[in-house]
């Protein structure tokens, strides 16, 4: 498979370059906030997704009155497994203002390869209280560690009684869900095993709300780290001068990238956009706002499929493997074309 390669001006001494293939924010904000509201909360079973055998996944959504202590709705999408499986606790765009279920494609790929994903509804999770939604999340989880998975085994016929292996807990944010990410790691940086940033921003674009990581602050951010972003990311989604990219420089992926010291990836995806892993209907709807570029005629199931693999092998290769190495990038199986940076 031919891979894009492509000169990066991200290269760093002592780092290994593999080269392979406000008011404008209103419209996506209230559309995508609305989204929540139009999706019908329903468990749904699903056998596998595309074209590659995996295992069947349930989705659910758990309102807080219906486990003991717990302060917080959620979503879970899970696998229908025997097999205690590694725990994904998923901050969505907006600070986690955005719905869960509109990454629902995604989302089911990387469960079907035996990883729970959990996406908390903050009462805090707007711009700028990322401190509080990771206070709050972190509490919800500490009932959860105790309390889901009797509840899990107790209503769905099939799965292990410890479905969720929190000795494994990844946290995953996209766009602005990395402040939270960052704020909840802060409180359980020796629990945490890994963090993944899907097009990371540190506030917002025009960079006027609070900075989770501080130019020159110390951050002993050791954790496992893989960031995905996207080229267009990169770009204005307007033809203005004044409106700026949806991942400024010094904001989004290398920001966080250089901010941790720990093994860690950053892989570009070239022909892609900041909203492709939402569901081909709501990204629709967002690239008609121009908020962010949108790709221009690239497949977007490649990209969803890509990530959940790529997420999936980081997983296994950071927490489950001991030669620690990341073999889904280094045997050329990306559909996509992207550049990567490894850091140790």
């Amino acid at each position: 498979m031919l891979i894009k390669k492509s000169c990066s001006r991200f290269e760093k001494k002592g780092e290994k370059k593999i080269k392979s293939s406000s008011l404008s924010m209103l419209p996506i904000v209230f559309i995508l906030a609305l989204s929540q509201f139009l999706v019908t909360p329903m468990a749904y079973s699903f056998p596998f997704f595309g074209n590659d055998k995996g295992l069947p996944v349930r989705s659910e959504q758990i309102a807080k009155k219906s486990i003991d202590g717990l302060n917080l709705d959620l979503q879970i999408w899970f696998p229908k497994t025997k097999k205690s499986q590694p725990v994904i606790i998923f901050f969505t765009g907006m600070t986690g203002l955005i719905t869960a279920k509109v990454y629902g494609g995604f989302i089911k790929q990387m469960t079907a390869k035996g990883i729970n994903v959990i996406s908390l509804h903050s009462t805090k999770n707007y711009p700028g209280q990322f401190k509080a939604t990771a206070k709050e999340s972190f509490e919800a989880v500490s009932v959860l560690k105790q309390k889901l998975n009797p509840y899990l085994y107790k209503k769905h016929r099939g799965i292990a009684q410890d479905l969720l292996n929190w000795d494994q807990t990844v946290l995953m944010g996209h766009s602005s869900g990395a402040q939270p990410v960052i704020a909840f790691y802060r409180l359980n940086m020796e629990e945490t095993k890994g963090i993944v940033l899907l097009d990371p921003v540190d506030g917002d674009p025009f960079g006027k709300t609070e900075k989770t990581i501080k130019p020159h602050e110390h951050n002993n951010f050791k954790a496992p780290l893989l960031v995905s972003g996207t080229e267009f990311c990169k770009e204005p989604g307007y033809d203005r001068k004044w409106f700026p990219p949806c991942c400024p420089e010094g904001l989004s992926s290398m920001h966080f990238y250089e901010a941790f010291t720990g093994p860690k990836w950053y892989v570009n995806a070239l022909d892609y956009a900041h909203v492709d892993l939402l569901d081909d209907g709501f990204a629709w709807i967002a690239n008609k706002t121009r908020f962010c570029k949108p790709s221009e005629g690239a497949d977007k199931s490649l990209v969803k499929k890509f990530n959940a693999e790529m997420i999936a092998d980081f997983i296994n290769n950071t927490m489950l493997s001991e030669n620690k190495s990341f073999e889904y990038l280094k045997k050329d199986q990306q559909a996509i074309n992207v550049e990567i940076i490894e850091g140790r």
